[in-house]
């Protein structure tokens, strides 16, 4: 069976002559201009534009509609890291929902998605972590796909994860596969409450990287009622936040007591569920609450429905995900990456997160 990595060389040639597909439109074929492939049949409801978007630099994604059954895998050829995703992995099957294509689409029901890597360059006896990037209408209760696993080179690997649907639409799952020995710098924001009274504003960073990481130049930044630029800005102090650990940042007038310190306090913190919230370090995003530039519709006053919402709400990132939302533009629904706590609960703030 051909790996990607030779179909990739295949279509690259194609796309040199000007052609861009094959003459089946489920042939694995080059999209985004070359620096992605897609294999499989993309569900009909997807703009394609958006779903590479949340493609991880060197990563993979996996769209699936589960009415439908139309699956979809989506490879990034771009790798920064070196022992990064398809730097040494290439897709031997593509990616499968065997659990999808019933109409009826009960929410309550898991999906599985499975796929099978193929070990195509580097050493042999390395564990590889499977991790996930990101997720959208798909809850899995594990950190990423499993087993992590340490295939000799030319071995094929199958991992699969389990999860849920918030709604009966088109989801998607996002993953890196990561060697032993790559620095992965990244930082999200992992708890927000709005409380329902007066000044009970609080928002957490976590470290969710495996290295410490340096919060000089870093922000988080409030956009108030729809604006497209920042109404606030936040500068965080100069401090290197270790692996795992947390930076909270809260209402000076909060009467409300976090479970940990206050790193940083300011009367300026003054959002509510309608305000979008991102941060930034330097030049790069890290991570987005909300969408940038638009109120949330039909109804403000906030992203999502309680309890699960931006407005007086209590929320807590899923620990699944482990990469920010860096596409401010895109339709927020915190249903995707966030879950619910009791609302005005503030005791597990400033305090490092702990996962199963």
């Amino acid at each position: 069976m051909r790996t990607m990595l030779s179909v990739l060389v295949a279509a690259a040639a194609l796309v040199a002559c000007g052609v861009e597909e094959g003459a089946d439109s489920n042939d694995p074929r080059l999209v985004g201009d070359g620096a992605y492939l897609l294999d499989g049949d993309m569900p009909a409801d997807v703009d394609l534009d958006e779903a590479l978007a949340m493609v991880p630099p060197g990563g993979f994604g996996i769209v699936a509609d589960p009415r439908t059954g139309e699956v979809a895998t989506l490879v990034s050829s771009s790798s920064p890291l070196a022992r990064d995703a398809n730097g040494e992995f290439t897709v031997s099957v593509g990616a499968t929902c065997p659990d999808c294509g019933d109409p009826t689409c009960a929410v309550t029901n898991d999906r599985t998605l499975e796929i099978t890597l193929n070990h195509a360059s580097g050493s042999n006896g390395e564990t590889f972590t499977v991790s996930t990037a990101s997720a959208q209408n798909f809850v899995s209760p594990t950190s990423g796909f499993s087993p992590d696993a340490s295939p000799n080179v030319g071995a094929d690997m199958t991992v699969s994860t389990v999860g849920t649907l918030p709604s009966c639409s088109t989801f998607s799952y996002y993953f890196n596969v990561v060697g032993p020995d790559v620095p992965v710098e990244t930082i999200l924001f992992s708890e927000y409450v709005e409380g329902s009274s007066g000044n009970n504003k609080f928002v957490e960073v976590q470290n969710t990287g495996n290295v410490g990481f340096d919060l000089t130049g870093c922000q988080i930044r409030l956009y108030s009622n729809g604006a497209a630029a920042p109404s606030a800005t936040f500068t965080l102090n100069s401090t290197t936040l270790a692996v795992g650990d947390v930076y909270l940042l809260c209402h000076s007038g909060a009467s409300f007591v976090p479970g940990g310190a206050c790193d940083q306090s300011s009367g300026s913190l003054s959002f509510n569920g309608d305000d979008a919230l991102d941060l930034v370090c330097g030049a790069t995003t890290y991570d987005i609450i909300g969408q940038i530039g638009n109120r949330p519709s039909p109804n403000p006053p906030g992203w999502g429905a309680l309890p699960l919402a931006t407005a007086d709400s209590s929320i807590k990132r899923d620990c699944a995900i482990t990469v920010g939302d860096t596409n401010g533009a895109d339709a927020f629904d915190p249903a995707d990456e966030w879950v619910a706590q009791t609302q005005n609960d503030v005791s597990n703030l400033g305090i490092a997160n702990t996962c199963p």
